[in-house]
């Protein structure tokens, strides 16, 4: 629109094909909007019969006579004939202007018995000590974000994992 003098000047009208070929626009934009949008969808909803449902979780922390801290980790881990297998924890605690940290590892390798029985129903339960890195300060009640995994893996090749990421848990006591 044009402005003359202060009063705006009238647009001028569409003609019958500059009408037809906005609405066709604005028809295929729809039509490619709706199908990317169902592709997506399709997408998204499918997943294969071999999806990993591996889950780990952290239990209640606790802290031990203010020398370590207690980690409880559940692991459950899709079927897998695996011949070595191991459970690891991360714990990362402010305190004052310092950062507390410690970590915790379990192993299992022939001829040991697996740690980790791994049929997708079997809840493997574990805790971990977990004490300050050397260095470091100790631990005390309250935040702190820990991290837990597992791994097994076969001789004959292989392997299955899963780690709960950082999650923010509470030390007691």
């Amino acid at each position: 629109m044009g402005v003359v003098g202060g009063a705006r000047s009238p647009q001028p009208a569409l003609t019958h094909q500059q009408l037809e070929r906005k609405e066709g626009t604005t028809v295929r934009f729809k039509l490619v909007a709706a199908t990317v949008v169902g592709i997506l969808l399709t997408f998204l909803s499918v997943t294969s019969a071999d999806a990993a449902t591996n889950t780990v979780t952290i239990g209640s922390v606790t802290l031990v006579n203010r020398v370590m801290v207690e980690v409880p980790v559940t692991v459950v881990c899709d079927p897998f004939q695996a011949d070595y297998g191991d459970v690891s924890v991360f714990v990362t605690q402010a305190n004052g202007r310092q950062v507390a940290t410690g970590s915790s590892y379990l192993e299992s390798f022939p001829p040991e018995p697996l740690l980790l029985t791994c049929d997708g129903v079997t809840q493997n339960h574990f805790v971990l000590d977990v004490f300050p890195d050397s260095g470091s300060p100790p631990f005390h009640g309250g935040p702190a974000i820990a991290s837990a995994g597992f791994s097994v893996t076969s001789f004959s090749g292989g392997s299955e994992s899963g780690s709960t990421g950082y999650t923010s848990v509470t030390i007691r006591g």
